[in-house]
């Protein structure tokens, strides 16, 4: 993978070459969404030995080409999240999935993968960031639960949700792909891990400290 900001005038040109995989251009195109970029022209390939060859020529929302220090920081963000994303041996028979305080179940429901979220503490536009998250990962969410401790509901939830300390609320989603109304498959659920982890804030995960549209305050200074 590497990036050019002196081939073209008006864009920078990031090639990423990368054995191809489910979701691929989906974790790209999220990556450059939440920076504020727009790819103006794109080739895109794959060769015969399953290898992705993308050539792509950015620019900010403004119409500008990012500076040589954002280029690189650019890249080392997309390489990160492609490799957090990219498939695991035997992934695709898993069924459960979890990460910190977050966890995604294939097989709790027949029809539904069941997400759960263990908040530690209740934090002002926590929902709006997950609800945000899943819709921009097309994933549908057909019922959801949430238990705030000492609330009323708590016993009526006990049956769908676990005794959570004080200040913290448990979410629970059973949701699909709202393309396909299935299941979200292994490279869904990776990727809505990596996003939910990342968006959330979540410290001491494998994730960056910030989502991506926080993470590179030098986009905002872009010329």
């Amino acid at each position: 993978m590497s990036q050019d900001n002196k081939k073209n005038a008006k864009f920078t040109v990031m090639e990423i070459e990368v054995q191809d995989y489910p979701g691929l251009m989906r974790v790209i195109a999220w990556v450059l969404n939440g920076l504020g970029l727009y790819a103006q022209n794109a080739i895109l390939s794959t060769s015969s030995e399953g290898v992705a060859h993308n050539t792509l020529w950015l620019c900010t929302r403004s119409g500008k080409k990012l500076r040589d220090e954002a280029a690189d920081l650019l890249a080392d963000r997309v390489r990160e999240y492609l490799t957090y994303c990219s498939p695991r041996p035997g992934e695709s028979s898993q069924m459960e999935f979890s990460t910190g305080p977050i966890s995604v179940s294939n097989c709790e429901h027949s029809q539904y993968t069941v997400i759960t979220i263990r908040e530690k503490r209740r934090t002002p536009g926590f929902l709006l960031e997950v609800a945000s998250i899943l819709s921009g990962l097309n994933v549908q969410v057909s019922q959801g639960v949430i238990q705030g401790c000492g609330s009323a509901m708590q016993s009526a939830l006990e049956d769908q949700l676990e005794p959570c300390e004080d200040e913290a609320r448990l979410l629970k989603f059973w949701v699909r792909n709202q393309q396909s109304g299935q299941k979200l498959d292994a490279a869904e659920v990776r990727a809505l891990l990596y996003a939910l982890g990342i968006g959330l804030g979540f410290s001491g995960q494998r994730f960056p400290l910030s989502p991506p549209n926080r993470d590179i305050s030098i986009l905002s200074a872009l010329s």
